[in-house]
């Protein structure tokens, strides 16, 4: 705190006008965050994160079912151990 208020101090008119523009904007950002936070914004996000990390998880299983049934396994059988639906392979 007391080194930022030095180099402002002793910084041209530029430099000082650069460092105010910085400090606003940081301050807007973390104004625009907590509003965000405050209207549940983020709740939305981590809806989507969610959602994101299931369709990977389905498309790994899918995948991983994909090299049983390419290596003979019946299908059943791959669902069954997996716990995909049946919709979940063509």
């Amino acid at each position: 705190m007391a080194l930022d208020a030095m180099k402002r101090a002793y910084a041209t008119d530029e430099v000082r006008q650069l460092i105010e523009f910085r400090e606003k904007a940081l301050h807007d950002e973390a104004t625009r965050l907590a509003r965000a936070r405050r209207e549940g914004l983020t709740e939305g996000i981590e809806k989507g994160i969610e959602k994101g990390l299931k369709k990977g998880r389905i498309e790994g299983l899918q995948e991983a079912a994909r090299k049983l049934l390419d290596q003979g396994m019946d299908r059943e059988t791959v669902l069954r151990m997996l716990g995909l639906p049946p919709e979940a392979l063509p």
